[in-house]
């Protein structure tokens, strides 16, 4: 997926990754990934009802995109929100994969504090999947 949309961006947008930033992209990429699955997996283990998974998740993960940027840039946003998506890992990831593309930061791409705290959530993720989850449903 990666692949597919920087090839998007380069050819529609003309966005490129500048080769010394590769490394801190696909870093970044696959932190976030890690991450996000972990955090996904805490998740599956609280939701009770395979219909209300999809539901719950997107209840959690698209007022998140909003907060964090992903859909309308931050500078728009109350600066009050902009600091409580802070908190959340999805600000960081997004931050993360703008510095990786930003050609002017003069720096290799990595964005570490941002990179730390996804790992934080994702090791966070981990740990309560790893108490809570199971292959099998759980009744109430």
């Amino acid at each position: 997926m990666t692949i597919v949309l920087a090839a998007i961006g380069w050819l529609l947008y003309g966005a490129h990754i500048p080769a010394p930033h590769v490394p801190a992209l696909l870093l970044t990429v696959l932190a976030g990934a890690a991450s996000f699955g972990c955090l996904g997996f805490a998740l599956t283990s609280v939701i009770r009802d395979d219909d209300a998974a999809n539901p719950v998740i997107t209840a959690v993960t698209l007022p998140l995109y909003f907060i964090s940027g992903v859909f309308l840039p931050a500078q728009v946003l109350p600066h009050w929100l902009v600091q409580v998506a802070a908190v959340f890992p999805v600000r960081h990831f997004q931050l993360a994969l703008l510095a990786a593309y930003n050609p002017h930061s003069g720096t290799a791409g990595f964005a570490g504090r941002d990179l730390e705290i996804m790992a934080g959530w994702g090791a966070a993720g981990l740990l309560i999947a790893a108490r809570r989850f199971r292959w099998t449903p759980q009744s109430s």
